[in-house]
């Protein structure tokens, strides 16, 4: 590994940054992440979803394909539909539960991916801080409705005619990873509050944006058979998000890691500014 890592640049990065994610406890810090984002996901998908409903207004339509959307692409081991139509104060709520449970996750994801830049974990004063991570959520939540809005749009055409099922696979991925690659940019330095030079973060960026994508589209058969496994079918569901989450922020802090420690030739990370 020492030849490894002093003849090729990418290899040595990849050490060091396995090294600081190892040091930091990566996968506690990806496992208490995901205990906050398993509430705040889920708000968030009900609060979009009841948000849409009323925006198309009840039109079956077009809330039927953003449905089969929601299910196929985004969290298909939730009913969300079955949620959401249980209440007519639902939406109320959940938008009420969005801030309060995402606000704590987008905290909990900043906080960390500071702690592997080795940076102070809390920057700036308390309101401005609260208020800019309710920003950040409402851009997750916006790309959120537009990634959807643009995949129910696409399955409308196909279903007036414009095209089959292949087709609709082939459009919805690259919308789907241009999306992530947003989301991607945004995870690894909006939220930390970074500023990287762009030849340190690219790959980072897109590995993240095609894990996301990939585990979007294809792992979810992953994660739904280990939902629905014998011992998991009182709480599949739960266990499906968990797993989905857990694995996406494992991703994201690696990254985190990749672009932490820079490139330098002696191997020291570089401390990026805040």
């Amino acid at each position: 590994m020492s030849s490894a890592r002093a003849r090729w640049t990418a290899v040595d990065r990849l050490w060091r940054a396995h090294q600081r994610y190892r040091d930091l406890h990566g996968e506690r810090l990806a496992a208490a992440t995901t205990y906050y984002g398993f509430f705040a996901v889920f708000t968030l998908l009900l609060a979009g979803y009841s948000l849409l409903r009323v925006a198309f207004r009840l039109d079956p339509s077009v809330a039927d394909p953003v449905l089969k959307i929601i299910r196929r692409y985004y969290v298909p081991f939730v009913e969300i539909e079955e949620v959401a139509a249980s209440s007519r104060t639902t939406g109320v709520v959940a938008l009420f539960g969005l801030v309060f449970t995402g606000i704590i996750w987008v905290r909990a994801l900043r906080s960390s991916q500071r702690l592997i830049h080795d940076l102070p974990q809390e920057p700036g004063r308390p309101l401005p801080r609260l208020l800019l991570d309710l920003v950040v959520l409402v851009v997750y939540m916006v790309l959120f409705v537009v990634s959807v809005g643009i995949s129910a749009g696409l399955l409308r055409l196909v279903s007036l005619g414009f095209g089959g099922g292949v087709v609709l696979q082939i459009l919805t991925w690259p919308v789907g990873l241009l999306v992530n690659l947003v989301l991607a940019a945004a995870l690894l330095v909006g939220l930390p509050r970074v500023r990287i030079p762009f030849r340190r973060l690219r790959w980072p960026v897109l590995v993240v944006a095609l894990g996301i994508t990939l585990l979007n589209i294809v792992g979810n058969r992953v994660v739904l058979n280990v939902a629905h496994a014998p011992a998991y079918n009182v709480v599949s569901g739960a266990v499906g998000l968990l797993l989905y989450l857990y694995l996406i922020h494992r991703m994201v802090f690696l990254a985190a890691a990749v672009v932490a420690v820079g490139d330098d030739a002696e191997g020291h990370p570089q401390r990026p500014a805040s």
